[in-house]
């Protein structure tokens, strides 16, 4: 069972930018917490966060961005990117402290949260992502979710 406010012992951030999107914080993902099994995330790898190089990082960032302009041209998929991403960070709440406030988290490719009405038709867009994703592993689900939608933007 998932504790009701289980955002409570996330760790703070490490994707690839802070709340604001204006500045750089981390360069990998958190491992998850042990609690989050039972919502049956994609990905478990766990990242050591020492060990990244920025530049690499960096470079997969732009390969992936030219991968998803490609996918996303190829399938016609603009709107429902577009649309995960903002259902993605569509919980944020400035009132309350990090991690309670929500946003661009990556918790919508959770089952659990997938299956919200407002959600619904939401997991084709994940499983758009989800070669994307296994092919760059340091990347996470938030940054690649964001990159998506401002590539299809873009597009």
């Amino acid at each position: 069972v998932v504790p009701d406010h289980w955002y409570d012992r996330l760790p703070p951030r490490l994707g690839l930018y802070s709340v604001s999107l204006m500045e750089p914080v981390c360069f990998a993902p958190p491992p998850l917490p042990s609690f989050l099994l039972v919502v049956q995330p994609l990905s478990m790898a766990s990242t050591d966060t020492t060990s990244v190089d920025p530049e690499q990082y960096a470079k997969d960032l732009r390969a992936m961005a030219d991968e998803l302009t490609a996918m996303i041209d190829d399938l016609n998929c603009d709107p429902i990117i577009v649309r995960f991403a903002w259902h993605d960070s569509g919980t944020y709440d400035k009132s309350l402290p990090w991690p309670q406030c929500g946003g661009a988290s990556g918790g919508i490719i959770y089952d659990v949260e997938l299956k919200h009405e407002a959600n619904a038709g939401l997991a084709k867009a994940r499983r758009y992502l989800e070669p994307i994703k296994a092919k760059y592993p340091l990347v996470s689900w938030a940054d690649l979710i964001q990159l998506a939608s401002a590539c299809a933007l873009k597009h």
